[in-house]
Formats: structure tokens, C-alpha cells, sequence
């Protein structure tokens, strides 16, 4: 196990949803004040992808990586929030397996 990284770069990418993330760069770092704003979504729209990238991994030759484990913290004004999809991209492709998190509590 290492210590955690954060991404370096977050970007909106509209090819997914219809809500654009206001301040994307706000998910890059390690600030927890700061979140990357969607303002309001409601009638059961999607949020474009957030798309963060630039880990700064610096994987040893002869290494093998056995799993990868990504967190994510948001929060939420509404009623019954609940995060959509979140997919692992490997050298520029979508993985196949998806990790469809669970309805979160109220806020």
C-alpha cells in the first residue's frame, strides 16, 4: 500500500449527462473545502463526467499493480443524492467494469 494521491488535473467532459460541472479543477488536490459545483440537478439529470486525471504514479519496472482502490467525497443539499457510475480509465479507455455505488444517505 502507498500513501494516497490526488489527481493533478480535473476537467468537465460533456460526453456524458447534461449538467456541466461549474469548477471542475476544484476536485484536483487535496482542499476538502472545495468541491467541484454542479449547482442545481433535479428531475433526474446527469452530471457530465468529471474527469480527474495526472495521479502522479510512479510505478517501479517489474512491478505489478493488484488493485486500485479510488474514493470519493461530495456533498449534497437534496433529499436521497446518489452517485450515477464511476469508471476506471486505462490508458485513454473506459474499463469494461463499472462500480455502481450505492444511494447515498440525505444530507
Amino acid at each position: 500500500p502507498t500513501s494516497p494521491l490526488w489527481a493533478g488535473t480535473a476537467v468537465n467532459d460533456a460526453s456524458g449527462g447534461t449538467v456541466a460541472w461549474g469548477f471542475p479543477n476544484l476536485a484536483a488536490g487535496s482542499n476538502a473545502a472545495d468541491y467541484a459545483v454542479t449547482g442545481s440537478i433535479s428531475g433526474g439529470a446527469i452530471s457530465n463526467y468529471l474527469v480527474a486525471s495526472n495521479f502522479g504514479f510512479a510505478i517501479p519496472a517489474g512491478m505489478t499493480i493488484t488493485g486500485v482502490e479510488a474514493n470519493v467525497e461530495w456533498k449534497a443539499s437534496s433529499v436521497d443524492p446518489t452517485d450515477n457510475k464511476i469508471y476506471l480509465v486505462k490508458g485513454g479507455t473506459i474499463q469494461t467494469g463499472t462500480k455502481n455505488p450505492p444511494t447515498l444517505p440525505s444530507a
